[in-house]
């Protein structure tokens, strides 16, 4: 996976995984954790949208219970906010 990833508070980011270099038997079960802030934690390349900087850890399971984990963090910028004097 990639290094680091930098967001806004309320941005989302697909978190894309080479599956050109996935080895091991067929079928792969996937899971990312944590899975919350996520549109789905078994798949892939899921759409995370966390609200503090968080660090998903991918696991990949093949039919021969041989595993592999990989880790992304996302790292999210506060809420911009500042005041207008009238």
């Amino acid at each position: 996976m990639d290094n680091d990833i930098l967001i806004c508070y309320g941005d989302s980011v697909s978190l894309l995984t080479d599956t050109q270099n996935t080895i091991g038997t067929q079928p792969h079960s996937i899971q990312w954790t944590p899975s919350i802030n996520m549109n789905n934690g078994t798949i892939y390349d899921p759409i995370a949208f966390p609200v503090d900087t968080t660090t998903y850890v991918l696991s990949v399971i093949d039919a021969s219970m041989c595993s592999e984990n990989d880790t992304i963090v996302i790292q999210v910028n506060p809420i911009l906010s500042f005041d207008l004097d009238p």
